[in-house]
């Protein structure tokens, strides 16, 4: 991470996994799915860019999973979590 520009690497990359870890939790249980989503979607879109231009990875290499979890968590954070979320029982 220190060669991406990313300051204090140790901290940020046990940041990011529990922030992670909370967020998959929070959607598996449909707990303020939304809010998680959106945060997840920004999370994800910057791992891409950075990817892509930090990396210079060309875009054929393995990039199918990134796309799809950036377009389910669009997904989520616009539908919601539906009908059998906790937030539909908390509503």
């Amino acid at each position: 991470m220190t060669s991406l520009g990313i300051p204090a690497p140790a901290f940020f990359a046990l940041a990011t996994g529990i922030f992670e870890l909370a967020g998959g939790l929070a959607l598996m249980a449909g707990l303020f799915t939304r809010v998680f989503a959106a945060l997840l979607f920004v999370h994800m879109a910057a791992v891409v860019f950075l990817s892509i231009f930090r990396l210079k990875k060309p875009y054929s290499i393995g990039y199918e999973l990134d796309m799809l979890l950036l377009a389910s968590l669009f997904a989520v954070a616009t539908i919601g979590g539906g009908s059998l979320s906790v937030d539909a029982l908390l509503a």
